[in-house]
C-alpha cells in the first residue's frame, strides 16, 4: 500500500510539472516559426509556401523581395495577406495593394499558382518599369500610368488573338476600301472589334453595302468615309456613308460634272479610301 501511495505521489508531481512547464518544450503542430535568441521563421522554398491562413509568416529561402512573392531570389520574409504571399519589405507593401472581395488572391504572377485570380502579372528578373495606379479623392478620377527608371516608357494595351481593346465599350471598325469596275469592294481591315467580319458587296454603280448581322445599333452608330480626288477640274466626286439597318451600312459614291451638276452613281473611285464605324454601347 505504501508503495502504491508513493507511486501515486510521483505521478502527480510529474503531471504537475508537465502542466506548468510542458508548453516550453512542446511545439504545437500548427506553429509557423520557432523562437531562440531572436525570432526565426519557419524556412521553406517558394514551391513549399503553401496556402495557409492570412497572417501566416515564413522565410522563403529562394524568393525575391516582391509582391507577390516570386522565386529566383536570395531569400525574403513572406507574409500571407489577402490570400497571397507578399515578400516586399518583409511582407509590408510600400504602395497600395489590390484587395479581393471574395477571398481569392487578387492577382497572380507567372510563377505562382493562383489560377482563379482575375489578373496575371509577369515579373522579369531585371524589371525596372511598372504600372502605377493612383486613386482620387471626391470629385477626382483615378489614373493608370507607366512608371520606372527609364526616361521614356511605352504603355501597350492589346487583346488576345482577334480580340481588341474596347474603350468604354465602344466597338470600332476601320478599313481601307478599294473598288474597280463592277467588282465588290475589297477591304483592308486595320481594326475590327464589331465581333464579326463586315462583308462588302456592290449593289449598283456607286452603291456598296457593308453587312454584319445585328452589328449596327440604331442611334448608337457613327460612320465616316474619306473623300475621293476627282479625275479632272470639271468633275466633282461626293462620298457618303450611313447606317442602312441593324445589319448594314451603305457607302454612296456619286460623280457630277461642273457644267451639268447632276449626281450619278459611279464606280472605280474607291482606292484605299478610309472607312470608320463606331458603335456605342
Amino acid at each position: 500500500m505504501k508503495r502504491l501511495v508513493a507511486l501515486t505521489l510521483v505521478l502527480s508531481a510529474l503531471l504537475l510539472l508537465f502542466v506548468v512547464f510542458g508548453g516550453l518544450f512542446i511545439k504545437p503542430s500548427n506553429a509557423q516559426y520557432t523562437s531562440t535568441a531572436a525570432t526565426r521563421y519557419l524556412t521553406v522554398a517558394f514551391a513549399s509556401l503553401g496556402t495557409p491562413a492570412n497572417g501566416s509568416v515564413r522565410y522563403c529561402s529562394n524568393c525575391q523581395a516582391t509582391s507577390p512573392c516570386t522565386s529566383g531570389g536570395s531569400g525574403a520574409v513572406a507574409s500571407r495577406v489577402n490570400g497571397a504571399w507578399n515578400c516586399a519589405t518583409g511582407g509590408t507593401p510600400t504602395s497600395t495593394t489590390i484587395n479581393s472581395t471574395d477571398g481569392r488572391a487578387p492577382y497572380r504572377s507567372s510563377s505562382s499558382a493562383f489560377a482563379d485570380s482575375p489578373i496575371a502579372a509577369s515579373v522579369p528578373g531585371s524589371m525596372v518599369n511598372y504600372l502605377t495606379v493612383t486613386g482620387g479623392a471626391t470629385g477626382n478620377g483615378v489614373s493608370l500610368a507607366a512608371s520606372g527608371s527609364d526616361s521614356n516608357i511605352n504603355f501597350t494595351l492589346s487583346g488576345k488573338g482577334t480580340g481588341r481593346v474596347l474603350v468604354n465599350g465602344v466597338k470600332v471598325y476601320r478599313a481601307l476600301l478599294s473598288q474597280t469596275g463592277t467588282d465588290d469592294p475589297v477591304a483592308t481591315v486595320l481594326e475590327n472589334s464589331l465581333g464579326g467580319t463586315v462583308v462588302w458587296t456592290r449593289d449598283m454603280a456607286g452603291v456598296y453595302f457593308g453587312t454584319l448581322s445585328n452589328a449596327f445599333t440604331a442611334d448608337k452608330t457613327f460612320a465616316f468615309v474619306g473623300s475621293v480626288k476627282p479625275d479632272s477640274t470639271t468633275a466633282l466626286i461626293f462620298t457618303s456613308i450611313s447606317r442602312a439597318d441593324a445589319s448594314g451600312v451603305v457607302v454612296d459614291v456619286r460623280r457630277a460634272n461642273i457644267d451639268t451638276p447632276t449626281l450619278a452613281g459611279s464606280d472605280d473611285w474607291l482606292a484605299g479610301t478610309p472607312v470608320e464605324i463606331l458603335v456605342y454601347p
